[in-house]
C-alpha cells in the first residue's frame, strides 16, 4: 500500500477503497472509483466517522498508469501459500496478508 501511495500520489481515502478489480494489469491502468471520507458523527447516517462514497463529484473516475514493477507486485500470488482466506482485510497487496494461524 505504501509503494502504491508513493508512486501514484493517491490520497488515503482513495487508497483505502481500492479493490483488485480496479487494476487492469494488462494496460497497467488503476481506476479510482470510490473514496473513503471522514465525517462528523452527527452527519453520518449511522453515527460513524468514515463513509465510502462514489468518486469523484464530476462523474469521471481518476485513472493512473502504474509502473510495471508495481503492477507485478500488486498482482503477484505469494508462492507456497494457498489463495484461500487470509486474516488481512486489505486487498493490496496479497503478499502482505498472513494465513490464518500464522505469526
Amino acid at each position: 500500500m505504501v509503494e502504491t501511495a508513493i508512486e501514484s500520489g493517491l490520497r488515503w481515502g482513495e487508497l483505502a477503497e481500492l479493490r483488485p478489480r480496479d487494476l487492469d494489469a494488462r494496460t497497467r491502468i488503476l481506476t479510482v472509483s470510490r473514496v473513503q471520507v471522514e465525517l462528523s458523527p452527527r452527519f453520518h447516517p449511522d453515527g460513524g466517522q468514515f463513509m465510502m462514497r462514489d468518486y469523484p463529484k464530476g462523474k469521471k473516475h481518476r485513472r493512473l498508469k502504474l509502473s510495471p514493477q508495481l503492477v507485478a507486485k500488486l498482482t503477484a500470488q505469494p508462492s507456497g501459500t494457498p489463495s484461500a482466506r487470509t486474516t488481512c482485510t486489505s486487498p493490496w497487496p496479497a503478499s502482505a496478508c498472513r494465513r490464518p494461524g500464522s505469526k
